[in-house]
């Protein structure tokens, strides 16, 4: 097995800080992978814990406190899982992970170089995890590879949004809805498999000189260039939150070329449903032809905030 580094080096601004993050794994053998995953949950419980202490913005802090939960909850699947399969492995892989000094150290920055390096580490981690899906020779690994991918990708999802909100300097939306949970299963009734209702959404953080909504839902996993585009409204009037299949705004063209929401309906495994919305300074012009990369560009030099919601869906037949 290769000892290969496992940091990065991450420059924010004019920084340069060394980061602890797992690269992709580099072969198929269960142990190595697990090594790697293993330093990988410990460094972001590492640089979660200081982000709940130290983060400016809400919403850092709030990523920073469900990741401490999920990984030290990894963690301990990963740790029963050697167990069970007789894996060994060095004490460094599993515990005495200190914070990173560049991140320990950081000042008015620690919002930015923290969000960043979580954009990398998650990153890294879902080509890991990828790779030894398809590639693993372990039955029960490559399982649990596979059952923790679809998670890993909307932590990954979250936290790009994120870093593209302080980047942009933008206020962050918290989006939320009472049938499901960021990261967790869409109920079947807003799938093909039911009535295909739009799910209900909650929304804080809206500005307060915010004239309309925009929402776009996307199936990034989707057999096809692109994904598929779920639903695209716009000029929804500023609120709190919108009702169970929502009828208003201006309902523009799903990737089945029909206008309002579509039901997801992945063709095989599980797939990511990201509900982006956005609070825009304006209502838009738009012809309800419009698709997802007409409203995108219309809303160009408009967003005055935006968020994300992930949830996960699996066809039960």
């Amino acid at each position: 097995m290769k000892e290969t580094a496992l940091l990065l080096l991450l420059a924010v601004g004019s920084l340069a800080a060394k980061a602890q993050i797992p690269q992709p794994d580099p072969d198929t053998t269960a142990q190595h992978f697990l090594i790697v995953a293993s330093i990988g949950n410990l460094q972001e419980v590492s640089a979660s814990q200081l982000a709940v202490q130290k983060a400016k913005r809400s919403e850092v802090r709030m990523f920073g406190e469900m990741m401490v939960k999920e990984h030290d909850e990894s963690e301990q699947q990963l740790v029963a899982l050697t167990k069970r399969r007789g894996i060994m492995l060095p004490t460094a892989a599993t515990g005495g992970i200190q914070p990173d000094i560049a991140l320990k150290n950081a000042g008015g920055n620690f919002d930015e170089l923290y969000v960043h390096g979580m954009v990398s580490a998650h990153g890294a981690a879902v080509q890991s995890f990828a790779a030894y899906a398809i590639n693993g020779k372990d039955p029960a690994v490559k399982a649990w590879a596979k059952q923790m991918l679809p998670k890993l990708k909307t932590h990954h999802d979250y936290i790009s949004t994120l870093e593209k909100v302080i980047n942009q300097h933008l206020g962050f939306i918290n989006v939320s809805s009472s049938a499901f949970i960021e990261g967790g299963m869409i109920p079947a009734k807003y799938s093909c498999e039911g009535s295909q209702a739009s799910p209900p959404l909650n929304f804080k953080g809206i500005p307060a000189n915010a004239k309309s909504l925009a929402i776009i839902v996307h199936d990034p996993d989707a057999p096809k260039a692109g994904g598929v585009t779920h639903w695209v409204v716009w000029n929804i009037p500023v609120a709190s939150q919108i009702s169970e299949n929502f009828k208003g705004g201006v309902q523009g063209q799903n990737s089945d070329q029909q206008p309002g929401y579509m039901g997801m309906c992945p063709p095989d495994g599980t797939h990511r449903y990201n509900f982006f919305v956005y609070a825009l300074d304006s209502q838009l012009s738009l012809d309800k032809s419009a698709d997802q990369a007409a409203l995108e560009k219309a809303m160009k030099g408009h967003i005055l905030a935006e968020g994300v919601l992930t949830g996960l869906y699996m066809k039960s037949k």
